[in-house]
């Protein structure tokens, strides 16, 4: 079962258990009391330990109106029946007299145990699962210890698509930068990258306005693999296809150059601090040509910092 689906099912039973409470029966507190017990079973398995604060607390309240509750319906009992006891007169009560009770109707009994124990088993049931899957062996029962489950997401990867947005975010401004006014461009390229290779896209932008050219286009990044996106230092491996991107002349908008496809790259991306935010530091072009499914890692001595 899945998170949103427990904390729906368990805020449930709990408005069971209110509305038991508010038509007068202490079974509402009793369910209520299970309920926060499933609360601390689902907090321990999500990780979550700020609900066993929370579901002490709850669980500590329901105890005190449960015992309040229980002491109340003891003392409004003892003296109808002592009452009652001594007006009878030959079995028969007396004028006016409400009927007698002699004590508990076993009817009555067994109607409140049918009334209320339904919810009362079906929630200890429900604890009983749930103590199975905190505590138990998965159903497999081949599961790795830390291995993420089936739709779940490890840290490893969601820091490495943290990583790839980075990248694909700085090619998304390098080829509109050329839209920008000049003295906008170091803002704008510090939001995305680092130097050295900010001052390198800097450079690269004066000499097209100085050249009367322009960017046009997109270029499609193959990202094959992340390294070191649990650091402050990572490093992308992209076969790009960059047949679709290239220069052209600011008056009639005629492409000057175009891009290749199946260009090998090898990116370093770095941050500040831990959860801070990735910006390219240096964009490599490897020579030679890659396969859009698999990028090769020359030697670093193949390595270039402009389109080849």
């Amino acid at each position: 079962m899945t998170r949103w689906l427990w904390s729906v099912a368990l805020a449930g039973l709990g408005l069971v258990g209110l509305g038991l409470a508010g038509r007068r029966s202490y079974w509402g507190w009793v369910l209520g009391l299970v309920d926060e017990a499933l609360w601390v079973a689902y907090a321990i398995h999500s990780r979550q330990w700020a609900f066993c604060v929370s579901a002490l607390a709850y669980s500590w309240v329901y105890a005190c109106n449960l015992r309040a509750w229980r002491r109340d319906a003891h003392a409004t009992e003892r003296p109808g029946r002592v009452r009652h006891r001594a007006r009878r007169t030959g079995g028969i009560a007396a004028a006016g007299e409400a009927p007698l009770r002699t004590g508990t109707n076993p009817a009555s009994r067994g109607g409140g145990l049918v009334r209320f124990g339904g919810p009362a088993v079906a929630a200890g049931v429900l604890l009983s699962g749930c103590v199975g899957v905190v505590g138990g062996p998965s159903a497999s029962g081949d599961a790795a210890p830390g291995q993420a489950g089936a739709g779940t997401v490890s840290p490893s990867e969601l820091a490495d698509f943290v990583v790839r947005q980075a990248y694909e975010e700085f090619w998304w401004v390098a080829v509109r930068i050329d839209a920008q006014p000049p003295g906008r461009w170091p803002g704008v390229l510090s939001q995305v990258a680092a130097d050295p290779e900010l001052g390198r896209q800097l450079a690269q932008a004066e000499d097209r306005a100085g050249r009367s050219v322009h960017r046009y286009g997109e270029v499609v990044s193959h990202v094959s693999a992340v390294r070191g996106a649990l650091s402050v230092r990572a490093t992308v491996i992209d076969c790009q296809d960059a047949s679709g991107f290239g220069e052209a002349d600011n008056g009639a908008g005629h492409p000057v150059t175009t891009g290749r496809s199946n260009t090998p790259i090898e990116a370093t991306l770095v941050r500040d601090r831990e959860l801070g935010p990735w910006r390219v530091s240096d964009i490599g072009f490897l020579n030679g040509r890659c396969d859009a499914r698999i990028s090769p890692v020359p030697p670093p001595s193949s390595l270039s910092h402009s389109p080849v």
